[in-house]
């Protein structure tokens, strides 16, 4: 049974399948990280993202069987390069349209991302014993009720000063990133709240990377459906 209309694009039904071809070239359990367990569930194992650190799971690390070394650097790279990619060509007049994610409109998504943003790098710098916003700290504190608050607190700002806020705390991030030795990144139980056996590189994989694959393909899907809607 399909997850989108007819004239949608069914990023659900492909997410699926690219799952599905993953797992058997592998040979590895492999599992969706996502927050759309309604749908993406009924096709393949899905778990809601924010759980898989309490799942017994292999680390990121393990690159599936493979024996390779993941770069967490390039890894948070990608996620951010498809975040920009998705919104590149966003029809402006759509910005504040709700419907991408839920009643999330476009600009709604990129604050989200953007607070997440602020508190990933708060992890990197709790990791290097320096200061940090109280972003992660409310992550932490509030579990989901700190989604709303954090979007609601952006709809004053211009599509613009959304991204540049996105921006800005992914360059923080990455710098930061880039000053934790290979060691601490792979030590499990670095980061407390996350979990006692998952590594900072578990974190890059389903909180930061996993979290903008998804968004970015709900961005992707919207674009399709204003453009069937003008044509």
């Amino acid at each position: 049974m399909p997850t989108a209309g007819d004239k949608a694009l069914d990023s659900d039904m492909i997410l699926a399948a690219q799952a599905v071809l993953i797992e058997h070239e592998w040979q590895q359990e492999t599992v969706i990280a996502t927050t759309n367990l309604r749908h993406l569930a009924r096709f393949f194992t899905a778990r809601d993202w924010r759980d898989i650190p309490k799942a017994p799971m292999l680390s990121a690390v393990q690159c599936l069987g493979k024996g390779c070394m993941m770069n967490a650097d390039d890894v948070f790279r990608y996620g951010h390069l498809t975040l920009l990619g998705a919104v590149e060509t966003f029809p402006i007049d759509h910005w504040d349209t709700p419907g991408v994610c839920g009643v999330w409109s476009a600009k709604d998504v990129v604050a989200h991302l953007a607070s997440y943003e602020l508190a990933t790098g708060d992890a990197f710098a709790g990791v290097l014993g320096e200061e940090s916003s109280p972003t992660l700290g409310l992550l932490v504190s509030q579990g989901e009720a700190f989604n709303e608050p954090q979007v609601a607190q952006r709809r004053g700002q211009s599509p613009e000063e959304t991204l540049a806020e996105y921006a800005a705390a992914h360059e923080r991030a990455a710098a930061l990133l880039a000053r934790i030795p290979l060691d601490q990144r792979r030590q499990a139980g670095i980061i407390a709240w996350y979990g006692p056996e998952y590594d900072l590189e578990d974190l890059i994989t389903y909180m930061s990377y996993g979290h903008k694959r998804e968004h970015s393909a709900q961005i992707a899907e919207f674009c399709c459906r204003i453009g069937d809607t003008a044509g």
